[in-house]
């Protein structure tokens, strides 16, 4: 269920909003619903009114036709429906004034995906230590069946990580699920809570240098043999 919810959220709130190319999708069979033009207006001038505050915010959103329509059917299904509102501000956070990045599009992977991919930049400088604001994700544990299906129905899915914590494949849905593998990165994965992520700083990020983190050492092959990153460009090894 959660993945639908990203699905439908990155839709609207990302590819509708910003960007031409079509997101990655974690359920590529499914379509997730769009708004008409009328109401992606109305998205924008909702997502310029953060001072309004986050539940308040959040309330809005949920109003909007399009959001309405996806959110009826959870009223009767709490835990699903505190859900849905989690990770929509998961995503509502990365238009507030005091984020920490912001999503550009990168070309390093266009040969292997065949299209532009999404990256994430930091708005400005972040010291070692220092968690990159409002870059959030949460992950959703995989049953064998689920990453059976990933692997026999799709190219291989960039949102599956293993997660020694809970010692099992799990997808990574929210804004962090846009944070680029390198095998020098400047970034990790920090936990918060049980099932929820943020991005901690390991050395100085500067303004508008994209922010990484390793996925794992064997993520790409056996030792990243088949990894495009820019480490691996710059010296001339993994798919280089």
């Amino acid at each position: 269920m959660l993945a639908t919810f990203d699905d439908f959220l990155t839709t609207l709130l990302i590819e509708t909003l910003h960007f031409w190319t079509p997101i990655h999708k974690v359920d590529a069979s499914r379509r997730a619903p769009r708004a008409p033009r009328k109401q992606t207006t109305t998205i924008h001038s909702l997502l310029k009114n953060h001072a309004a505050g986050q539940q308040e915010l959040l309330e809005k959103f949920l109003e909007i036709p399009v959001v309405r329509a996806f959110f009826a059917p959870l009223r009767h299904k709490p835990k699903e429906q505190q859900e849905f509102e989690r990770h929509s501000k998961r995503y509502l956070a990365i238009y507030a004034p005091d984020t920490g990045f912001e999503l550009g599009t990168t070309e390093r992977y266009r040969h292997a995906s065949g299209r532009s991919e999404l990256c994430v930049l930091a708005r400005r400088t972040f010291e070692a230590g220092e968690q990159i604001t409002h870059l959030t994700g949460r992950m959703a544990e995989l049953t064998e069946d689920d990453e059976a299906s990933f692997t026999n129905t799709q190219a291989k899915d960039f949102s599956i990580i293993y997660s020694e914590r809970l010692d099992a494949s799990c997808l990574m849905l929210g804004p962090c699920r846009f944070v680029n593998h390198d095998c020098q990165p400047n970034a990790r994965f920090i936990p918060s809570g049980l099932l929820g992520v943020g991005i901690v700083a390991t050395r100085q990020i500067l303004r508008d240098e994209e922010i990484t983190v390793s996925y794992a050492e064997n993520y790409f092959g056996k030792n990243n043999a088949e990894c495009l990153c820019s480490t691996c460009e710059l010296e001339k090894r993994g798919a280089f």
